[in-house]
């Protein structure tokens, strides 16, 4: 019986960032599915429906948090477990985004590790690698 794999959305405009993790999680055996804008990234989620979405909140054009926003409005936060990825380390945008808006943890991309970032993924996903 061949293996479900869980598929994940990374949203994120930097391209080596998003190769690297799209990269590093397709080695852990996840599909990856990457969007550099907000806009595709919604259109991905709607059509789509990953089993988690890893965001960025400075997107040009359409940024996380109004996708996030969006999200939420429509309630997919509850169906969709999302890390915000950022560099932003405003407590008050790490507040909105985790209690207001429904993301389940908020990561700055200059303090952790690949590793810790996978175990994190894992423990959202509920899967053992």
């Amino acid at each position: 019986m061949p293996e479900n794999k869980k598929t994940i959305l990374v949203i994120e405009d930097d391209e080596q960032i998003l190769t690297a993790m799209t990269a590093g999680l397709s080695h852990r055996n996840f599909n990856v599915v990457g969007a550099k804008t907000g806009e595709e990234g919604l259109k991905i989620i709607e059509g789509l429906r990953p089993n988690l979405l890893l965001l960025d909140l400075m997107l040009p054009g359409m940024s996380g948090e109004d996708v996030l926003t969006i999200m939420h409005q429509k309630k997919l936060t509850e169906e969709i477990p999302v890390i915000i990825l950022s560099n932003k380390m405003d407590g008050i945008n790490i507040k909105k985004c985790i209690h207001e808006l429904g993301a389940k943890d908020y990561l700055l991309k200059v303090n952790f590790s690949f590793e810790t970032f996978v175990k994190q993924v894992d423990k959202l996903l509920n899967k053992q690698l």
